[in-house]
């Protein structure tokens, strides 16, 4: 569908975490249906080509919530293995490697344990950035001018906004960030708010396309009462893309009145679907978009939305394009005849004015523009006024 697929052009190295065997493995295919985590890592074993060690007593394997794959995931025999990682991490489990070279399925910790700490895999920041799911635990060596304390107070923000924290020991020139990907990634989002230097991280990747295929697809929307998964299950199948449930999306009982029924096209469908499941507190995440895997979450009151992080990177045009498409971005604004004051001042008009409600925007200064955050219909409605009085400025 077209604000939700996209696809990878070219085959990258594999992660230390992972590479074992240089025959070039053939591309594994998971069907779809309901996977237990036990399944999840027999998958992963024949993906990586070696055994995993899994403590179901760590693991917990037996409570776990199952993940649903709604269409068939087929996985690049290099890519695959951060697909399988972010699959896992939706249940709490992180692949790890042990001084010995065994791989080994952990918790995913509250804190930052002995364990986290000694497996960290030595990461360029540019290279987490491509394949945040590659290695589950990293230590990334971060060049920056700012004090330590200013780094700790904002990773202290990262940690009151649900953000997890990593390790931050002072180096030459700079701090070694230690801890999960996630963790990690969520350091360096706050950090670029304040040092130019990590501004590049917040601008689109490529390929960042958010056009897809599926443009003769027509979505059948019938009249009545849908459950939040059945409508889950709908976006998925109707787009060619797997949206993971979190348990607690899984097990909502809420029910979506729909009062007639409707035919819709590719983009129409998406607009619609993401703004049924956003009116009852569900949105919807990127996980891999390489392999089309996006994440439904539940978010019940501000506290619960995500962290920085988690938004998809948008360029302007982008967001947009996909104007109603309702997920969590961070799209970089840099006029060319605004100053920053006159942006401000267009910026906290517009979110004085917003209807009261979670997912509020979050703006944030950086070199030469802002970063804004938030759903996509408030993003690009705010990027439209920025845009006409920028137009305006230039006479």
């Amino acid at each position: 569908m077209n604000c939700l697929r996209q696809t990878c052009a070219a085959l990258l190295l594999a992660s230390p975490l992972f590479a074992q065997n240089s025959a070039a493995p053939a591309r594994l295919h998971i069907p779809a249906g309901t996977w237990s985590v036990r399944d999840l890592l027999t998958h992963a074993e024949q993906a990586l080509r070696t055994p995993i060690l899994a403590d179901a007593n760590e693991l917990a394997l037996a409570d776990a919530a199952p993940v649903r794959l709604q269409v068939e995931l087929t996985l690049d025999p290099e890519l695959g293995r951060e697909a399988l990682s972010a699959l896992l991490g939706t249940r709490g489990v992180l692949l790890t490697r042990s001084e010995g070279g065994q791989i080994e399925a952990r918790a995913t910790p509250r804190g930052t344990p002995e364990w986290l700490l000694e497996r960290a895999v030595p990461t360029k920041l540019e290279s987490l950035l491509e394949h945040p799911h590659r290695d589950s635990v990293v230590r990334v060596e971060l060049q920056t001018t700012q004090p330590i304390g200013v780094l700790t107070s904002l990773l202290g923000f990262t940690a009151a906004t649900g953000g997890a924290t990593p390790i931050c020991t002072p180096i030459a020139g700079g701090i070694a960030c230690t801890g999960t990907s996630d963790a990690v990634l969520g350091a360096v989002t706050q950090l670029a708010a304040v040092d130019p230097q990590f501004v590049a991280m917040l601008k689109p990747l490529p390929p960042m396309s958010i056009l897809g295929s599926a443009k003769g697809v027509t979505l059948e929307l019938k009249a009545g009462a849908h459950p939040i998964a059945e409508l889950v299950d709908l976006l998925a199948k109707s787009s060619g893309i797997n949206v993971v449930m979190s348990p607690a999306v899984a097990a909502c009982t809420t029910k979506v009145e729909v009062e007639r029924a409707q035919s819709l096209d590719f983009r129409t469908g998406a607009d619609t679907l993401t703004t049924l499941l956003w009116a009852n507190q569900v949105l919807l995440l990127e996980l891999d978009v390489r392999h089309g895997l996006y994440e439904a979450v539940l978010v019940e009151n501000q506290r619960q939305m995500p962290a920085l992080v988690r938004a998809s990177r948008r360029t302007v045009e982008e967001a947009l394009e996909a104007t109603n498409c309702v997920m969590y971005v961070a799209v970089p604004w840099q006029p060319e005849h605004l100053d920053a004051d006159a942006s401000m001042v267009i910026v906290r008009n517009a979110v004085k004015s917003a209807a009261p409600g979670i997912g509020t925007l979050l703006v944030l200064g950086v070199p030469d523009g802002l970063l804004l955050a938030g759903l996509s219909p408030q993003v690009a409605a705010l990027l439209r006024e920025l845009r006409a009085a920028d137009k305006a400025q230039r006479g």
